[in-house]
């Protein structure tokens, strides 16, 4: 488990919070094996406090979950990953460009763009 607190300043503007900078941020991990099975799962936990942007607008907090599992069959271990099981996406609490589109402006990215993303691994030991 790791929990950051931190309240980081500009020096030539010391009365406001440093953009894009989370004030509390937490991430956890529990991981399960059994050995003689040959699986093992895990579970991964990030939360990010809101934020500061340039403007002076605060974002949202979230959190973000990843999750995996494994198993380890002779010489070969399959394993499946999913990450961002909640889907967070910045674009779920705003729209990330804006118009006009010969002129587009972005806004400051402080969230995943990706949603949820899944994957499988095969592995083959040779020894």
């Amino acid at each position: 488990m790791d929990y950051t607190y931190l309240d980081a300043r500009k020096t030539y503007d010391a009365d406001k919070p440093l953009e894009l900078a989370p004030q509390n941020r937490l991430s956890t991990m529990l991981i399960y094996e059994n050995e003689q099975t040959g699986w093992k799962a895990g579970i991964e936990a990030f939360y990010f406090a809101d934020q500061y942007l340039e403007d002076g607008a605060k974002t949202p907090n979230f959190w973000r979950l990843d999750l995996m599992a494994q198993k380890e069959v002779g010489h070969f271990t399959i394993a499946l990953n999913v990450e961002n099981v909640l889907d967070v996406r910045q674009t779920r609490f705003e729209n990330i460009v804006h118009p006009p589109l010969s002129n587009p402006v972005f806004s400051e990215i402080y969230a995943p763009l990706e949603g949820r993303v899944g994957n499988i691994v095969v592995k083959y030991d040779l020894f």
